[in-house]
């Protein structure tokens, strides 16, 4: 039938334009999938990003914390050391000055002597040690009652001593070790005792700090991790929303394609039929033109052929 028919198809009358716009929606939908997929992708990488600089950040931080607060024992701890020793030291001394009152053998006062003096000297040393590391106004004074308590101290012993090994004043030096020497003993000792509980107040404090530091740094690292699934939610959500969006898109798309689509073939369908009816009434006509012609071609052969009138039949005697 086809070969009966050169003209062109007639024109469809479907609405071309919602054809367009259902199979042209589709690149449309995929340049922006791909946006959103960019921008999710992005989201989670920075995401990612924070979450890795946060815990870096966290850990080092608590580190560091960890490291300031080892140095700060170790420091204010070897201050206590020293300071220790130092009353060590004195005490020694103490001790020496009670059995200097009741050794009578002079060479035996003259070695207690001499380990006194040594002893005094490593005191000495301590007690520069320990200034050169004051790092506090609060530490250079309790160092300076230190440093004045035994001034007043030694003063004391030493004139005691003179009187008993010099002066040989047994009474008057046991006088002044009652009224001069303890007392000032005594408040040497506070002096270095205030120095000790100073050194551990702020080794307590370090620790408090430290432990309230690392609670603030405990509590960032777990608000960045709440908000980091915060994110991670809100980014699900909004993905998973839009790919639903997406997917019910795709979906009215295609039932208006199929939609379109069966439109199309009933129209198709309706125009073969015509077709086919039009080359069969097409046909028929040249058919019935065919059978005019040869009659014609008939008739005119006749008249050519004989000059008299003739009539023509049919078998049957029927004038044709």
């Amino acid at each position: 039938m086809s070969g009966l028919w050169d003209g062109p198809l007639p024109e469809s009358k479907l609405p071309e334009a919602k054809v367009s716009a259902a199979i042209g929606s589709l690149p449309a939908g995929s340049l922006k999938n791909r946006r959103i997929s960019l921008i999710v992708g992005a989201s989670f990488a920075i995401l990612i990003a924070l979450l890795i600089t946060l815990g870096y950040l966290g850990v080092n931080r608590m580190d560091r914390i960890g490291s300031d607060l080892d140095e700060i024992f170790a420091t204010r701890w070897s201050r206590v050391q020293l300071a220790r020793e130092a009353l060590m030291y004195s005490n020694r001394n103490s001790r020496i000055v009670m059995e200097v009152f009741f050794v009578s053998d002079k060479q035996q006062i003259a070695s207690l002597l001499t380990t006194r003096v040594e002893n005094s000297q490593k005191i000495s040393e301590l007690v520069a040690q320990l200034e050169r590391r004051c790092d506090s106004p609060e530490e250079r004074q309790l160092l300076a009652a230190v440093k004045e308590t035994r001034a007043q101290y030694i003063a004391s012993y030493v004139r005691a001593l003179h009187l008993l090994v010099d002066e040989q004043q047994p009474e008057a030096a046991h006088s002044i070790m009652v009224q001069e020497t303890a007392p000032a003993l005594h408040q040497y000792h506070d002096a270095w005792t205030k120095y000790m509980q100073f050194e551990m107040e702020q080794m307590n404090q370090a620790a408090i700090g430290s432990r309230a530091r690392y609670a603030r740094t405990r509590a960032l690292a777990l608000l960045v991790v709440v908000l980091a699934v915060i994110v991670a939610v809100t980014i699900a959500f909004f993905v998973t929303l839009r790919m639903t969006q997406e997917m019910r898109t795709r979906l009215r798309a295609e039932r208006a394609v199929r939609k379109l689509n069966a439109g199309l073939e009933r129209r198709v369908e309706q125009r073969t039929r015509e077709l086919a009816h039009s080359n069969q009434r097409l046909m028929a006509e040249m058919a019935e033109r065919r059978s005019a012609e040869d009659r014609m071609r008939l008739q005119a052969a006749a008249l050519q052929a004989a000059a008299n009138s003739i009539v023509i039949t049919d078998l049957t005697g029927t004038i044709l």
